[in-house]
């Protein structure tokens, strides 16, 4: 548990995480409860953060030095260790204040988490939003007063109402910002990259270097990686951007590995390929397939084995092929 926090207070005092250290926080923040926990201590310190002191102590070194006195056990004095308890004990009331404080004042965010179902949600400004498994939505305390305002972890396509006095603002852990008035668009974020697709009207995605916002508009798609804040050109979209959501797959010469991917991520298994097929490519559709169906249409097409278990599909080249 002390990792985690080392890692949060990292994420929240601006400083870069490693990738290892992203996927973690991303993978303890699949919990609703502790995606609410990180949102309010970002808000505080965010506020804290606002007032002005001529004292700059070196925090990361008081932070060490806080948890180096918790492990170290000294010999003291009974008043001293009296002092000692006391000053835990009130540090603990403390704790315990703002942990209240922040339950209490921020209570009111709505959060909706999907685990292994596909949800579909109309939110209060009339807004329609798709979301993918194991995705976590949460709206701010404000949405639709004072503004519209969401935090995205995972997958979600989104029907915007418009609404030219409140843009609709989606934000994510790795600081992107996906800001429009009135359109629709699907929005990927993991750990490691933010994927973005628009279908009607134009988007403005922002990065947490970008001095200023790049605008995708409808058909396009780009893909931006944490891991080195690299924001890739406006590109086509996939046709099969939203397939999640429709359940419908089609591929024209897309080459083995991409289908693998997409058709993987969907039936929520690995697919696994034979070695040496990164030049193969495939033309089909697919209707809400399972992996049974995967593996016997890719199978028959290819001239390939296959083996389903609990985790992945494998498919293997027949001996005959081999020879």
């Amino acid at each position: 548990m002390e990792a985690i926090f080392d890692i949060l207070f990292k994420k929240i005092s601006g400083q870069n995480l490693t990738l290892a250290e992203e996927t973690k926080l991303s993978d303890w923040l699949l919990d609703a409860e502790n995606l609410e926990l990180y949102n309010d201590y970002q808000k505080i310190w965010k506020t804290t953060g606002k007032l002005s002191f001529e004292l700059k102590p070196d925090v990361n070194s008081e932070w060490f030095l806080f948890k180096e006195r918790l492990a170290v056990p000294a010999k003291r004095p009974i008043h001293r260790l009296y002092y000692t308890t006391s000053a835990v004990a009130a540090s603990l009331i403390l704790a315990f204040g703002i942990w209240s404080i922040t339950q209490t004042f921020f209570q009111s965010n709505k959060v909706y988490q999907t685990t292994n179902t596909i949800q579909q949600l109309q939110l209060p400004d009339n807004s329609n939003v798709v979301l993918n498994r194991n995705t976590i939505l949460t709206l701010d305390k404000n949405f639709n007063s004072e503004n519209r305002i969401v935090n995205l972890n995972g997958e979600a396509f989104f029907e915007i109402t418009k609404d030219t006095e409140h843009p609709f603002v989606v934000s994510t852990l790795s600081g992107t910002e996906v800001k429009v008035l009135g359109t629709s668009f699907n929005f990927k974020v993991t750990a490691t990259e933010n994927h973005l697709d628009v279908f009607t009207g134009t988007v403005s995605f922002r990065t947490p270097k970008s001095e200023e916002p790049v605008l995708v508009k409808k058909g396009e798609h780009i893909v931006y990686s944490a891991a080195n804040n690299h924001l890739s050109a406006v590109s086509k979209m996939n046709v099969n951007a939203d397939s999640w959501k429709t359940m419908n797959f089609t591929f024209d010469n897309t080459p083995i590995t991409e289908v693998a991917d997409q058709l993987s991520s969907f039936i929520g298994k690995e697919v696994v390929l034979p070695k040496n097929t990164d030049n193969v490519r495939y033309s089909g559709t697919f209707s809400n397939p399972t992996d049974q169906q995967v593996a016997e249409v890719l199978a028959l097409a290819m001239g390939w084995e296959y083996k389903i278990s609990k985790n992945s599909v494998t498919f293997i080249i027949k001996e005959k092929a081999l020879r």
